[in-house]
């Protein structure tokens, strides 16, 4: 009942919303919870992660925090960023990761000029696989994730990055909410 309300507030705010994680204490070094010191966003390597970054830097300048950008190819091949047929398959895989690697960079350069260094990280797998393997191994204090907006009938049928972030984050969380421009003129880039 408590995830379909806080699901509902992520989808329908236009403010982002901050769900605060605070974890049992089980060691005297654990950090407190508002001291974050590891911060994973999940990027979408179009223009839309521009607001997620900028939140991003607020939080990781604030407490000087390390910063991972993390983006997921779902499918093997995509094809608006790389021609399939340009060579063996992995090839083509290692090009299209370099060229959404590259994307990624290009859009954190875009919203500062480069006082903290990200950790830019492009897994081949589905988005909630990838962040749930990759927030294992980094163990993020905060993920920040983006709230597009699609109808209830499409988030059901394809599923949800945030959805899953909200039900699986051991982290405190932020939702950004995408506006429908800024989301529209990102899926154009794809």
């Amino acid at each position: 009942f408590i995830a379909t309300v806080i699901e509902r507030m992520a989808r329908r705010l236009t403010i982002p919303l901050l769900i605060m994680r605070i974890p049992a204490r089980t060691a005297s070094t654990s950090p407190a919870p508002t001291q974050f010191q590891r911060i994973l966003v999940a990027c979408s390597a179009t223009t839309s992660d521009q607001a997620l970054m900028e939140v991003a830097l607020l939080f990781a300048g604030r407490f000087q925090a390390e910063l991972h950008l993390c983006h997921a190819v779902p499918s093997p091949m995509v094809e608006t960023v790389v021609d399939p047929t340009q060579g063996p398959y992995e090839e083509v895989q290692a090009t299209l990761q370099k060229k959404l690697r590259e994307r990624l960079v290009q859009n954190f350069n875009h919203v500062t000029k480069p006082v903290i260094t990200p950790e830019y990280v492009v897994i081949p797998a589905s988005p909630q696989e990838a962040l749930r393997d990759y927030a294992r191994q980094f163990q993020p204090d905060m993920m920040i994730v983006g709230v597009k907006p699609e109808g209830v009938i499409k988030k059901r049928l394809i599923g949800s990055t945030t959805e899953s972030v909200l039900h699986n984050a051991k982290a405190t969380t932020i939702i950004v909410p995408l506006s429908k421009t800024t989301y529209l003129q990102s899926e154009s880039e794809r």
